[in-house]
């Protein structure tokens, strides 16, 4: 039980789903720093993005890995390697 193990060994574990929309924003325009900077002021342990990434023909990721990866402490996870 928890009353058992005591509160200073609990831990809050924040997971975050977020749908980015192709990084757009309500003003129609595309714009992944301020995906990244919604991504800080959450500070969740874990994000799962839909819609980041997987776009049609050469055109780059909405949210290219290299900002999450330079801009933040998140870790990715490709989901194909999930599977």
């Amino acid at each position: 039980s928890c009353a058992a193990l005591g509160t200073a060994s609990l831990r809050v574990m924040r997971i975050v789903s977020y749908n980015i929309r192709k990084a757009v924003g309500l003003d129609r325009r595309r714009d992944p720093e301020h995906i990244l900077a919604i991504l800080r002021e959450v500070d969740a342990d874990i994000v799962v993005l839909q819609e980041a990434d997987r776009r049609l023909g050469r055109r780059s990721a909405a949210l290219p890995p290299e900002m999450i990866r330079g801009e933040t402490d998140y870790r990715i996870v490709d989901q194909r390697a999930a599977t």
